[in-house]
């Protein structure tokens, strides 16, 4: 089955704190090497820290309707200070799950 995908990332940033006070990428990771690895290369130029992300996905399967995901991430607060390491210990029952893409008439493993 053909599908045809369209993506686009808004990034607004702020001067008001350092861009190091953002753990790890900016940019979301599709599980496509070559998209990601496009990603990757764009999420080193954002200089400043993020205060708000928009993704915007269009995706339309061969002799479907075209479908539209929209995707907002806001930072409201920033503070600095100290945390307990406990802070960011991971709940036992915590598992990693690399993204999922529905395909219509294929089962996810």
């Amino acid at each position: 089955m053909r599908v045809h995908c369209t993506a686009d990332y808004v990034v607004e940033t702020t001067e008001a704190h350092p861009r190091a006070l953002w753990l790890g990428r900016i940019l979301a990771q599709t599980g496509f090497r070559e998209v990601d690895e496009q990603l990757a290369a764009e999420d080193t130029k954002i200089a400043r820290f993020p205060t708000r992300m928009t993704l915007t996905a269009v995706r339309q399967y061969e002799g479907g309707p075209a479908m539209k995901d929209i995707v907002t991430v806001e930072v409201r607060n920033v503070r600095e200070g100290t945390l307990d390491a406990k802070t960011f210990v991971r709940p036992a029952e915590y598992r990693e799950q690399k993204p999922q893409f529905a395909v219509p008439g294929v089962t996810s493993p």
